[in-house]
Protein backbone atom coordinates (compact mmCIF):
# COMPACT_ATOMS: atom_id res chain seq x y z
CA UNK A 1 0.00 0.00 0.00
CA UNK A 2 1.40 3.33 -1.11
CA UNK A 3 2.11 6.07 1.87
CA UNK A 4 0.60 9.29 1.57
CA UNK A 5 3.39 11.03 0.15
CA UNK A 6 4.00 8.14 -2.17
CA UNK A 7 0.21 8.43 -3.05
CA UNK A 8 0.42 12.01 -4.19
CA UNK A 9 3.52 11.79 -6.52
CA UNK A 10 1.69 9.04 -8.11
CA UNK A 11 -1.30 11.10 -9.13
CA UNK A 12 1.17 14.02 -10.20
CA UNK A 13 3.10 11.28 -12.19
CA UNK A 14 -0.81 9.86 -13.79
CA UNK A 15 -1.61 13.45 -14.64
CA UNK A 16 1.77 14.22 -16.45
CA UNK A 17 1.28 11.22 -18.63
CA UNK A 18 -2.27 12.26 -19.32
CA UNK A 19 -1.34 16.10 -19.97
CA UNK A 20 1.42 14.77 -22.33
CA UNK A 21 -0.51 12.20 -24.30
CA UNK A 22 -2.99 12.29 -27.22
CA UNK A 23 -4.12 10.32 -29.89
CA UNK A 24 -2.81 6.95 -30.15
CA UNK A 25 -0.27 7.36 -27.04
CA UNK A 26 -3.15 8.12 -25.22
CA UNK A 27 -4.97 5.52 -25.89
CA UNK A 28 -1.49 2.92 -25.38
CA UNK A 29 -1.67 4.30 -21.59
CA UNK A 30 -5.69 3.95 -21.24
CA UNK A 31 -4.97 0.15 -22.21
CA UNK A 32 -2.44 -0.34 -19.93
CA UNK A 33 -4.91 0.87 -16.92
CA UNK A 34 -7.70 -1.12 -17.75
CA UNK A 35 -5.58 -4.52 -17.97
CA UNK A 36 -4.06 -3.62 -15.03
CA UNK A 37 -7.81 -2.88 -13.61
CA UNK A 38 -10.30 -5.53 -15.46
CA UNK A 39 -8.60 -8.94 -16.56
CA UNK A 40 -11.41 -9.75 -18.58
CA UNK A 41 -10.52 -6.40 -20.57
CA UNK A 42 -9.01 -7.39 -24.04
CA UNK A 43 -7.66 -4.44 -26.47
CA UNK A 44 -8.89 -4.13 -30.05
CA UNK A 45 -5.83 -3.70 -32.60
CA UNK A 46 -6.64 -2.40 -35.77
CA UNK A 47 -5.99 -5.15 -38.49
CA UNK A 48 -5.36 -3.71 -42.11
CA UNK A 49 -8.57 -1.56 -44.40
CA UNK A 50 -11.09 -2.69 -41.30
CA UNK A 51 -9.48 -1.21 -38.55
CA UNK A 52 -10.70 -1.92 -35.03
CA UNK A 53 -14.42 -1.30 -35.77
CA UNK A 54 -15.23 1.45 -33.58
CA UNK A 55 -13.99 -0.76 -30.59
CA UNK A 56 -10.85 -0.02 -28.55
CA UNK A 57 -11.44 -2.26 -26.04
CA UNK A 58 -14.03 -4.38 -24.27
CA UNK A 59 -15.39 -7.21 -22.05
CA UNK A 60 -17.24 -9.49 -23.25
CA UNK A 61 -18.73 -11.17 -20.42
CA UNK A 62 -20.65 -8.26 -19.43
CA UNK A 63 -20.86 -6.43 -22.60
CA UNK A 64 -18.82 -3.35 -21.71
CA UNK A 65 -17.00 -1.45 -24.54
CA UNK A 66 -14.51 1.75 -25.04
CA UNK A 67 -13.96 3.97 -27.09
CA UNK A 68 -10.82 6.48 -27.11
CA UNK A 69 -10.60 9.75 -27.95
CA UNK A 70 -7.75 12.42 -27.34
CA UNK A 71 -7.88 15.62 -28.88
CA UNK A 72 -4.96 18.03 -28.88
CA UNK A 73 -6.73 20.96 -27.92
CA UNK A 74 -10.23 20.04 -26.22
CA UNK A 75 -10.84 24.06 -25.69
CA UNK A 76 -11.79 24.61 -29.43
CA UNK A 77 -15.12 25.23 -30.81
CA UNK A 78 -14.10 22.84 -33.98
CA UNK A 79 -12.27 20.47 -31.53
CA UNK A 80 -16.12 19.96 -29.53
CA UNK A 81 -17.85 19.40 -32.60
CA UNK A 82 -15.13 16.41 -33.81
CA UNK A 83 -15.80 15.46 -30.49
CA UNK A 84 -20.02 15.19 -30.92
CA UNK A 85 -19.70 13.31 -34.46
CA UNK A 86 -16.65 11.23 -32.92
CA UNK A 87 -19.07 10.05 -30.20
CA UNK A 88 -22.47 9.31 -32.55
CA UNK A 89 -20.25 8.08 -35.79
CA UNK A 90 -18.08 5.49 -33.03
CA UNK A 91 -21.19 3.97 -31.58
CA UNK A 92 -23.15 3.70 -34.24
CA UNK A 93 -20.32 1.57 -36.01
CA UNK A 94 -19.55 -0.28 -32.60
CA UNK A 95 -23.48 -1.03 -32.84
CA UNK A 96 -23.27 -2.05 -36.21
CA UNK A 97 -20.50 -4.46 -36.09
CA UNK A 98 -20.53 -5.97 -32.56
CA UNK A 99 -23.88 -6.22 -31.08
CA UNK A 100 -25.19 -9.28 -32.70
CA UNK A 101 -21.54 -11.00 -32.02
CA UNK A 102 -21.80 -9.88 -28.00
CA UNK A 103 -24.84 -7.35 -26.86
CA UNK A 104 -23.67 -4.10 -25.75
CA UNK A 105 -25.13 -3.57 -22.27
CA UNK A 106 -22.40 -0.83 -21.36
CA UNK A 107 -20.81 2.15 -23.94
CA UNK A 108 -17.48 3.81 -21.95
CA UNK A 109 -16.83 7.45 -24.30
CA UNK A 110 -13.25 7.86 -22.80
CA UNK A 111 -12.03 11.03 -23.69
CA UNK A 112 -8.79 13.15 -22.41
CA UNK A 113 -9.63 15.97 -21.78
CA UNK A 114 -7.08 16.83 -19.39
CA UNK A 115 -8.44 17.83 -16.96
CA UNK A 116 -10.44 20.51 -17.90
CA UNK A 117 -14.07 18.94 -17.98
CA UNK A 118 -15.68 17.78 -20.31
CA UNK A 119 -17.68 19.87 -23.13
CA UNK A 120 -21.77 19.56 -22.35
CA UNK A 121 -22.40 18.85 -25.89
CA UNK A 122 -20.48 15.64 -24.82
CA UNK A 123 -22.91 14.92 -22.44
CA UNK A 124 -26.19 16.04 -23.77
CA UNK A 125 -25.29 13.67 -26.89
CA UNK A 126 -24.61 10.95 -24.63
CA UNK A 127 -28.18 11.61 -22.81
CA UNK A 128 -29.17 11.57 -26.48
CA UNK A 129 -28.20 8.05 -27.58
CA UNK A 130 -29.30 6.58 -24.11
CA UNK A 131 -32.82 7.77 -25.19
CA UNK A 132 -32.83 5.80 -28.25
CA UNK A 133 -31.19 2.99 -26.82
CA UNK A 134 -32.50 2.38 -23.42
CA UNK A 135 -31.35 -0.93 -22.97
CA UNK A 136 -27.57 -0.03 -22.59
CA UNK A 137 -25.62 2.42 -20.13
CA UNK A 138 -24.13 5.26 -21.33
CA UNK A 139 -20.99 6.78 -19.12
CA UNK A 140 -18.40 9.40 -19.99
CA UNK A 141 -14.80 8.39 -18.42
CA UNK A 142 -12.58 11.39 -18.74
CA UNK A 143 -9.13 12.09 -16.55
CA UNK A 144 -10.40 12.29 -13.05
CA UNK A 145 -12.26 8.81 -13.84
CA UNK A 146 -8.95 7.01 -15.12
CA UNK A 147 -6.56 8.31 -12.49
CA UNK A 148 -9.43 7.15 -9.54
CA UNK A 149 -8.86 3.90 -11.52
CA UNK A 150 -5.28 3.38 -11.94
CA UNK A 151 -4.83 4.81 -7.86
CA UNK A 152 -7.53 2.32 -6.60
CA UNK A 153 -5.24 -0.15 -8.09
CA UNK A 154 -2.44 -2.72 -5.80
CA UNK A 155 0.98 -0.39 -5.37
CA UNK A 156 3.02 -2.78 -7.95
CA UNK A 157 0.33 -2.04 -10.53
CA UNK A 158 0.12 1.96 -10.11
CA UNK A 159 3.94 1.48 -10.02
CA UNK A 160 4.13 -0.29 -13.65
CA UNK A 161 1.47 2.35 -15.24
CA UNK A 162 3.30 5.11 -13.79
CA UNK A 163 6.70 4.13 -13.41
CA UNK A 164 8.75 3.96 -9.58
CA UNK A 165 8.07 6.48 -7.38
CA UNK A 166 11.00 7.82 -5.83
CA UNK A 167 10.92 7.94 -1.81
CA UNK A 168 13.16 10.51 0.35
CA UNK A 169 15.09 8.03 1.81
CA UNK A 170 17.73 7.40 -1.00
CA UNK A 171 21.07 6.17 -1.35
CA UNK A 172 23.05 7.65 -4.38
CA UNK A 173 24.96 5.09 -6.49
CA UNK A 174 28.15 6.96 -8.46
CA UNK A 175 27.41 4.88 -11.30
CA UNK A 176 23.87 5.76 -11.95
CA UNK A 177 24.81 9.41 -11.58
CA UNK A 178 27.17 9.12 -14.43
CA UNK A 179 24.30 7.20 -16.75
CA UNK A 180 22.19 10.03 -15.78
CA UNK A 181 24.90 12.96 -16.79
CA UNK A 182 25.98 10.74 -19.51
CA UNK A 183 22.47 11.00 -20.85
CA UNK A 184 22.07 14.74 -19.97
CA UNK A 185 24.86 15.58 -21.96
CA UNK A 186 23.72 13.54 -25.39
CA UNK A 187 20.42 14.60 -25.59
CA UNK A 188 19.84 18.08 -24.33
CA UNK A 189 20.27 21.32 -26.52
CA UNK A 190 21.80 24.47 -24.63
CA UNK A 191 20.97 28.02 -24.97
CA UNK A 192 20.89 29.51 -21.45
CA UNK A 193 24.44 30.88 -20.11
CA UNK A 194 26.14 29.83 -17.40
CA UNK A 195 26.67 33.38 -15.95
CA UNK A 196 22.91 33.90 -15.73
CA UNK A 197 22.23 31.38 -12.78
CA UNK A 198 21.91 32.46 -9.35
CA UNK A 199 22.07 31.51 -6.09
CA UNK A 200 18.13 31.27 -4.13
CA UNK A 201 17.83 30.49 -0.40
CA UNK A 202 16.49 26.75 -0.82
CA UNK A 203 13.59 26.68 1.54
CA UNK A 204 12.51 29.96 0.42
CA UNK A 205 12.80 29.40 -2.92
CA UNK A 206 10.42 25.71 -1.71
CA UNK A 207 8.08 28.24 -0.78
CA UNK A 208 7.87 30.63 -3.38
CA UNK A 209 7.21 28.31 -6.11
CA UNK A 210 4.40 26.93 -3.87
CA UNK A 211 6.23 23.22 -4.38
CA UNK A 212 4.31 20.20 -2.50
CA UNK A 213 5.43 19.03 1.19
CA UNK A 214 6.06 15.63 -0.84
CA UNK A 215 8.72 17.04 -3.17
CA UNK A 216 10.10 19.51 -1.21
CA UNK A 217 11.25 16.50 1.11
CA UNK A 218 12.47 14.89 -2.13
CA UNK A 219 14.59 17.80 -2.71
CA UNK A 220 15.75 18.38 0.51
CA UNK A 221 16.84 14.57 1.08
CA UNK A 222 18.63 14.66 -2.25
CA UNK A 223 20.89 17.83 -1.15
CA UNK A 224 21.91 15.27 1.61
CA UNK A 225 23.80 13.58 -1.20
CA UNK A 226 24.88 16.06 -3.13
CA UNK A 227 29.12 15.17 -2.08
CA UNK A 228 28.78 12.11 -4.93
CA UNK A 229 27.67 14.68 -7.41
CA UNK A 230 30.87 17.37 -6.34
CA UNK A 231 33.17 14.27 -6.51
CA UNK A 232 32.34 14.08 -9.97
CA UNK A 233 32.52 17.01 -11.01
CA UNK A 234 36.16 17.28 -9.07
CA UNK A 235 36.85 14.51 -11.28
CA UNK A 236 35.80 16.66 -14.47
CA UNK A 237 36.63 19.35 -15.94
CA UNK A 238 35.30 23.16 -15.36
CA UNK A 239 33.93 23.24 -19.06
CA UNK A 240 32.03 20.28 -18.17
CA UNK A 241 30.25 21.41 -14.93
CA UNK A 242 29.44 24.68 -16.82
CA UNK A 243 28.11 22.63 -20.03
CA UNK A 244 25.77 20.60 -17.42
CA UNK A 245 24.55 23.98 -15.66
CA UNK A 246 23.72 25.00 -19.08
CA UNK A 247 21.79 21.61 -19.70
CA UNK A 248 19.94 21.27 -16.28
CA UNK A 249 18.33 24.95 -17.04
CA UNK A 250 17.42 23.97 -20.68
CA UNK A 251 15.71 21.01 -19.17
CA UNK A 252 13.97 22.74 -16.95
CA UNK A 253 12.99 25.16 -19.47
CA UNK A 254 11.24 22.48 -22.09
CA UNK A 255 9.82 20.78 -19.04
CA UNK A 256 7.71 24.31 -18.41
CA UNK A 257 6.86 25.05 -21.26
CA UNK A 258 5.23 21.85 -21.96
CA UNK A 259 2.64 22.26 -19.04
CA UNK A 260 0.03 24.94 -19.03
CA UNK A 261 0.80 27.61 -16.24
CA UNK A 262 -2.84 27.49 -15.53
CA UNK A 263 -2.83 23.91 -14.60
CA UNK A 264 -3.23 23.39 -11.13
CA UNK A 265 0.09 22.44 -9.28
CA UNK A 266 1.83 23.53 -12.34
CA UNK A 267 5.19 23.47 -10.28
CA UNK A 268 4.62 20.02 -9.29
CA UNK A 269 4.03 18.90 -12.62
CA UNK A 270 7.17 20.49 -14.32
CA UNK A 271 9.44 19.19 -11.66
CA UNK A 272 7.98 15.66 -12.13
CA UNK A 273 8.52 16.46 -15.63
CA UNK A 274 11.54 17.46 -15.58
CA UNK A 275 13.11 14.56 -13.73
CA UNK A 276 11.23 11.68 -15.92
CA UNK A 277 13.08 13.64 -18.50
CA UNK A 278 15.91 13.31 -17.21
CA UNK A 279 16.07 9.57 -16.38
CA UNK A 280 17.32 7.30 -19.49
CA UNK A 281 15.99 4.37 -17.08
CA UNK A 282 13.17 3.63 -14.87
CA UNK A 283 15.38 2.00 -12.37
CA UNK A 284 15.26 3.54 -8.42
CA UNK A 285 19.07 4.13 -9.17
CA UNK A 286 18.95 6.27 -12.16
CA UNK A 287 16.01 8.09 -10.71
CA UNK A 288 17.78 9.23 -7.40
CA UNK A 289 20.82 10.26 -8.99
CA UNK A 290 18.48 12.89 -11.18
CA UNK A 291 16.96 14.22 -8.33
CA UNK A 292 20.27 15.12 -6.78
CA UNK A 293 20.72 16.91 -9.91
CA UNK A 294 17.43 18.78 -9.85
CA UNK A 295 18.19 19.64 -6.30
CA UNK A 296 21.43 20.43 -6.87
CA UNK A 297 20.90 23.25 -9.47
CA UNK A 298 17.30 24.24 -7.71
CA UNK A 299 19.74 25.65 -4.62
CA UNK A 300 22.26 27.13 -7.04
CA UNK A 301 20.98 27.63 -10.51
CA UNK A 302 18.09 29.39 -12.50
CA UNK A 303 15.36 26.55 -12.32
CA UNK A 304 12.23 27.01 -11.12
CA UNK A 305 11.39 30.68 -10.35
CA UNK A 306 13.52 32.81 -7.82
CA UNK A 307 12.02 34.75 -4.88
CA UNK A 308 11.43 38.24 -5.92
CA UNK A 309 13.91 39.93 -3.19
CA UNK A 310 12.92 43.04 -1.10
CA UNK A 311 15.63 45.43 -2.63
CA UNK A 312 14.29 44.78 -5.98
CA UNK A 313 10.90 45.88 -5.77
CA UNK A 314 11.44 49.20 -4.84
CA UNK A 315 14.32 49.24 -7.87
CA UNK A 316 12.84 51.76 -10.59
CA UNK A 317 15.67 50.54 -12.70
Amino acid sequence: MLERNEMYIARTLFKNKVLASDGQSFESFFTSVMIKSNHNFEQVKPYGDIGDRKNDGFDKTVGEYFQVYAPENIDKSATISNDVKKLKDDFQGLYDHWNDLCPIKKFNFVINDKYKGVPPEVHTTLLELSQNYPDIQFNICGANTLEDICMSLDENSIIEIVGCIVNPSMQLDFSALTDVINFLMNTQECNKRAEELQVADFNEKIAFNNLNDEIASLLKAASYQVGILETFFRRNSEFAKSDIQKRITECYFTAAKSIDKTEEHYSDLVFFKMHEDLCPKGTNAIKNAALVLISYYFELCDIFERPIKEENINDPS
